[in-house]
């Protein structure tokens, strides 16, 4: 195996770029950075008012994920400037 294939799998592959994650429980799916992923669970970036904060999700916490797609971004409410 060579040290870079893990980087081209998924979800490592997805770091820097749009998810939609759904958590265990919850009822909606939320749009979200992947920031990072690792053996605990990955790192999002949620935006609230211009501010982005990274959250981390532990793998027990995520029920499933999956790149978002133009469609879910477009149907976001914008945020009031």
């Amino acid at each position: 195996m060579t040290e870079d294939r893990g980087s081209n799998r998924i979800p490592e592959a997805w770091i820097g770029r749009g998810i939609t994650v759904a958590r265990t429980n919850a009822t909606e799916a939320e749009l979200v950075s992947l920031e990072d992923v690792n053996a605990w669970g990955v790192t999002c970036g949620y935006t609230e008012a211009e501010v982005q904060e990274p959250v981390f999700i532990p793998w027990s916490s995520v029920s499933w994920m999956r790149l978002t797609v133009p469609a879910e971004v477009e149907d976001q409410p914008e945020d009031e400037e």
